[in-house]
C-alpha cells in the first residue's frame, strides 16, 4: 500500500515538489536478496551488522528465544555475500539475554555489547551489561559482566579507544528503583574497567549510541527525561577521554523524542539519527523519524523530520554513503492498520531525500535496526521480519537483505528471492513549507515547538556527585559469564543532563558483589533460511550461479580442454588452474604468455561461495578441498581493464557481469583456466614480462600504517614511463583479499612511476610507511620493474578535513613488496605471497 505524502502547499508547488522527487528517485536501488534466519520453533531477531574483516561475508547479532518464552540467547549468525548461512552460535544462561551490538576490533575478532540476566536468592532476576569477544569463528575469547546484585545494567553500544580498549554506554538503575542513568563504562583491550560514569537526573535517562571523535573526545547520544521540557527528549554528550563532561545538550518537543544512533561525518561534524514526536490536535500523537547534525561544539547545523502525515516512523541507525550522503534505516507504519515495515532512506549531504524504500509482510514488527555500505552503492541491513503464518503462533526471523544496482543477467545468477513488497515510504519530508526556489525536496521543521526541536543549554552550576556502581566481571578467558567480586571504586563525579531546570538526582547505590550462579552457553541447531523453489516445484531450486540443485555440472562445452578434466590428477578433490594474459587474443595460453598475480578466484558451491584464493606471481591458484557434491565452478575478478579473451580454446571464462569472470566446474573438471586482455597491450617483446598493483585504503588513524584497511574502490591510477609519459591508467576496483586492488601489466622491464589522484574531500596520509603516494603530488618516487617481477605501491587517503575511525590491523598481503616467480612455491594456502625485501 503506498501512503499519501502530506505537503502543506499550494498545487503550484506541489508540482514542483514533485519534479524533484522524480529526480531523486532514479539511483533507487534494487533487492540483490533477501534472506530470513530462524528454527520453526523459535523467535530470532537482528539488532547489528558488521562486515567480515578477513573474508567476504558478514555477521549478525541479535538474539534467540528458542522455547518463546521470552527467555533469549545471545545469537551470533555469520552469513556469506550471497547471504547464506555459515554457522550459527548462541551465548547465555537461563533467563533472557540479548546482543545489541558488534564490531570488529581489528584482529579478525568481534566484540559483542549487551545484557546478560542472572537469577540470585532464587527469584530475584539480576540484568547486567554483558561483554563478549569472540573469534571470527565463533569461538569465545574473553566475557565479563558490569553492574552486580544490586542494579540493573545494560550495554547499548560499544566502540574503540585509541589505546585498543573500549568504550560502552547504556543504562544503569537500583534494583529496586524506577529510574535509570546513563552509564559509560571505559575498559582495557581484555574488558576489565578503566573507570565508568554515570550521567543523569530526576527521570530516565540512558545512552543508545556512541562514537569517538578524531581527538580521541567520545560522544554518547540517547534520551532523557531529566531536562524540564516534557516527556522525553533527544540528549547528545561530548566527554574526554577521562570521562569528564565536555558539553551536553537536549534536543525536543513537549512529547517523547529520542536519539538512536550518532555517527561522525567526514567534513567534522556529528550526525544524530532517531525520532521526534509531536500532537498536531489533542486526539493525535505523530511521531516521525529525525535527523540532526551538529559541529563538534554540539551546535546545530541542519535539522530535519521524515515521515507521513498521522502515521508513526522512526530512524535506529545511519551512516554517511560514499557519496557524501546519509543513509538512515528504521521502521514506519501505515494508516488504519497495525502493519509495520522496515524503511531506509537515502539523502544527500543537506538531508534532503534523494530516495526511500520499504521492506517487509503483511503483519506488524518488519523493521532494519543496523545498515552498513559494502560497497559504493550497495547496501546491507539487518533486522527482525515477521514470518507469523496465518492463523499460525507468533514467528519472527532475524532478516538481511542486500541492495544495490540490479545486475544484468549473466551465466551466474542470483538466487530467486521472495518478492518484497514495493516501495511504499515517503520520499520528502513531511510538512514541509516548500518554496519556488528549486532545491531540496524537504525543509526544515516550522520554528514552533511542537514541530521543531528545541535546545537546551547546560547551566553553568557544579555538577553532582552520584556514587558509581561497582563493576562485577569474570576472571579471562572464561568459557561462562561468572561474576566476581572487585574492589569498590572511587565514587567519581556524575555529570547532569542539560536541563532548563532540572531536580536534584537520585544517588546510585554502592553495589556489593556476590558469588551468583553461573550460565552456561549453549549451542543450538542451525536456523534455517529461505529456499526458493523452482519452476517445477522442486525445493533444490537454482543456485546463485544457475546451476540446478540435482545437476552435477557439465564442462560447459569445452571440447579443447575435456583431457585435462575427465580425471583429478591429484584425485584429492582439489581444483586448480592459471589465469594468463592472452597477448595475441586467440584464445589460446601460448608459450611466453605470462600468469597474472593477485587475480582474485572464488570457489562456487551449488549455494554459496566455498571458498577464495589469490593467484601467485605465475598466475596460478588451486583449492585443496572441494566438497562432495557442492562444487558449481569458478568466479575470476576482473581488474579494471580487463576483458575475457575468447572462451572455450584455452579458456574457460566467460564474461558473468560487471568486472566478475564464470567458468563453469562440475563432476571430472578439476582444472579451470582463465585467459584476460586489456587495453594496455605492451608494445616492447619481452623474454618476461613485470607486473604493478597495488591497493587504495582510508587510512583511519592517519599514522601511514595499513592496520585497519578499508579499502577505496573507483580511485584513479596512472602509470607513466622513464620520460614521465602518462602510459597507462586505471581504476581502483574490489577485490575480496585487498579490498580494492588496481593492476598494470603486463609490462616490458623498466623504470616507472605512478600518480594516485585523491577523490574530492580527501587528501593523501603521510608516506613512509605503507603509503607511496606524495601528500602533494599523489606521486610515487620511481621504481624499477624487472623481468618477471611484481612491484607493490599503496596509497593512504584520508578524509579532508580529517575524520574517522580505524577499526584495527588487518595484515595486507602484498605491503610494499616484489617478487619473482620462485615465490609460488611459498604462497599460502589462500594464494598470499610471502613477504620479500620491498623493491626499489
Amino acid at each position: 500500500m503506498r501512503r499519501n505524502l502530506y505537503l502543506g502547499i499550494v498545487l503550484l508547488l506541489a508540482a514542483l515538489a514533485l519534479v524533484v522527487i522524480v529526480g531523486a528517485q532514479i539511483d533507487e536501488p534494487e533487492v540483490i536478496w533477501d534472506q530470513k534466519y530462524g528454527a520453526p520453533d523459535s523467535k530470532e531477531a537482528a539488532y547489528s551488522i558488521v562486515m567480515d574483516p578477513r573474508r567476504p561475508g558478514f555477521f549478525l547479532a541479535g538474539e534467540r528465544d528458542p522455547l518463546e518464552d521470552g527467555k533469549t540467547d545471545v545469537l551470533v549468525i555469520r552469513a556469506t555475500p550471497r547471504g547464506t548461512e555459515d554457522w550459527n552460535r548462541t551465548y547465555g544462561g537461563a533467563e533472557a539475554d540479548t546482543a545489541r551490538s558488534i564490531i570488529e576490533i581489528g584482529d579478525g575478532n568481534l566484540l559483542i555489547a549487551g545484557s546478560l540476566t542472572f537469577v540470585t536468592n532464587e527469584t530475584r532476576r539480576d540484568t547486567d551489561a554483558w561483554i563478549i569477544e569472540i573469534e571470527g569463528s565463533g569461538n569465545e575469547v574473553w566475557n565479563r559482566t558490569y553492574g552486580g546484585p544490586d542494579v540493573n545494567a545494560s550495554a547499548n553500544a560499544v566502540t574503540r579507544t585509541d589505546d585498543g580498549g573500549y568504550i560502552f554506554v547504556g543504562s544503569i538503575m537500583p534494583h529496586e528503583g524506577s529510574e535509570s542513568d546513563a552509564w559509560v563504562v571505559r575498559l582495557n583491550e581484555s574488558g576489565r574497567e578503566v573507570w565508568n560514569r554515570t550521567f543523569g537526573g530526576g527521570g530516565n535517562d540512558t545512552a543508545n549510541a556512541v562514537t569517538r571523535l578524531p581527538d580521541g573526545d567520545f560522544v554518547f547520544a540517547g534520551r532523557t527525561e531529566s531536562s524540564g521540557a516534557g516527556g522525553s527528549d533527544v540528549w547528545v554528550v561530548r566527554l574526554n577521554e577521562s570521562g569528564n563532561e565536555v558539553w551536553n545538550r537536549t534536543f525536543g518537543s513537549p512529547d517523547d523524542d529520542a536519539a538512536l544512533a550518532v555517527i561522525n561525518t567526514t567534513d567534522g561534524n556529528l550526525l544524530v539519527a532517531g525520532s521526534f514526536t509531536e500532537r498536531p490536535d489533542n486526539a493525535m500523537v505523530d511521531t516521525d523519524a529525525l535527523l540532526i547534525k551538529l559541529t563538534p561544539a554540539g551546535d546545530i547545523v541542519w535539522n530535519w523530520i521524515y515521515g507521513d502525515f498521522g502515521v508513526n516512523e522512526s530512524a535506529a541507525s545511519v551512516i554517511e554513503t560514499a557519496d557524501g550522503g546519509y543513509l538512515f534505516s528504521g521502521e514506519t507504519a501505515y494508516p488504519d492498520t497495525d502493519d509495520t515495515d522496515a524503511w531506509l532512506v537515502a539523502t544527500n549531504a543537506e538531508g534532503a531525500v534523494r530516495w526511500s524504500r520499504t521492506f517487509g509482510g503483511e503483519e506488524p514488527g518488519d523493521r532494519a535496526a543496523s545498515v552498513i555500505e559494502i560497497a559504493p552503492g550497495e547496501y546491507l541491513f539487518a533486522g527482525t521480519f515477521n514470518a507469523t503464518k496465518p492463523d499460525g503462533p507468533a514467528d519472527t526471523d532475524a532478516w538481511a537483505v542486500r541492495l544495490g544496482p540490479r545486475p544484468e543477467p549473466t551465466p551466474t545468477p542470483e538466487p530467486t528471492v521472495t518478492p518484497i513488497k514495493p516501495p511504499k515510504a515517503p520520499e520528502v519530508p513531511k510538512k514541509a513549507p516548500v518554496t519556488a526556489t528549486p532545491g531540496p525536496t524537504m525543509t526544515k521543521p516550522p520554528e514552533t515547538p511542537m514541530k521543531r526541536p528545541t535546545q537546551t543549554v547546560r547551566p553553568t552550576e557544579a555538577p553532582t556527585v552520584t556514587p558509581t556502581p561497582t563493576v562485577t566481571r569474570t576472571e579471562m578467558p572464561t568459557p561462562t559469564p561468572t561474576v566476581t567480586p572487585t574492589e569498590i571504586p572511587t565514587p567519581t563525579p556524575t555529570p547532569t543532563v542539560t536541563p532548563t531546570e532540572i531536580p536534584t538526582p537520585t544517588p546510585t547505590p554502592t553495589v556489593t558483589p556476590t558469588e551468583i550462579p553461573t550460565p552456561t552457553p549453549t549451542e543450538t541447531p542451525t536456523p534455517t533460511t529461505n529456499t526458493t523453489p523452482d519452476e517445477n516445484g522442486d525445493e533444490n531450486g537454482t543456485d546463485e550461479n544457475g546451476v540446478d540443485g540435482n545437476e552435477t555440472g557439465g564442462n560447459g562445452g569445452d571440447e579443447n580442454n575435456s583431457d585435462n578434466n575427465e580425471s583429478n590428477p591429484g584425485s584429492s578433490g582439489s581444483l586448480s588452474g592459471t589465469v594468463w594474459y592472452d597477448l595475441d587474443g586467440d584464445g589460446i595460453l601460448d608459450p611466453g604468455e605470462p600468469g597474472i598475480p593477485g587475480i582474485g578466484v572464488r570457489l562456487i558451491g551449488k549455494r554459496t561461495m566455498l571458498d577464495h584464493a589469490v593467484t601467485g606471481p605465475d598466475g596460478s591458484y588451486r583449492f585443496e578441498t572441494i566438497p562432495t557434491g557442492d562444487y558449481a565452478g569458478a568466479e575470476f575478478l576482473l581488474p579494471n581493464g580487463y576483458s575475457c579473451t575468447i572462451p572455450g580454446l584455452g579458456s574457460d571464462a566467460s564474461p558473468a557481469g560487471e568486472g566478475v569472470a564464470f567458468a563453469q566446474g562440475g563432476a571430472g573438471r578439476w582444472i579451470l583456466n582463465a585467459g584476460f586482455v586489456g587495453g594496455y597491450q605492451p608494445q616492447t617483446p619481452s623474454a618476461a614480462y613485470g607486473w604493478v598493483l597495488g591497493t587504495t585504503w582510508n587510512d583511519g588513524d592517519q599514522d601511514g600504517i595499513m592496520n585497519e584497511h578499508h579499502g577505496l574502490t573507483d580511485i584513479e591510477v596512472r602509470l607513466m614511463d622513464a620520460g614521465g609519459n602518462v602510459v597507462a591508467s586505471t581504476r581502483t576496483g574490489h577485490h575480496d583479499d585487498y579490498t580494492s586492488l588496481y593492476l598494470f601489466g603486463p609490462l616490458p622491464p623498466g623504470e616507472y612511476s605512478l600518480i594516485f589522484t585523491a577523490p574530492d574531500d580527501y587528501i593523501f596520509t603521510e608516506p613512509g610507511q605503507d603509503s607511496h603516494a606524495d601528500p602533494e603530488t599523489g606521486m610515487t618516487a620511481p621504481f624499477t620493474v624487472g623481468e618477471g617481477e611484481i612491484v607493490v605501491r599503496d596509497a593512504g587517503l584520508i578524509p579532508a578535513p580529517a575524520a574517522g575511525i580505524g577499526v584495527g590491523p588487518v595484515a595486507h598481503p602484498l605491503e610494499g613488496q616484489i617478487y619473482d616467480a620462485a615465490d609460488v612455491e611459498a604462497a599460502d594456502e589462500m594464494g598470499r605471497l610471502p613477504p620479500t625485501e620491498v623493491g626499489a
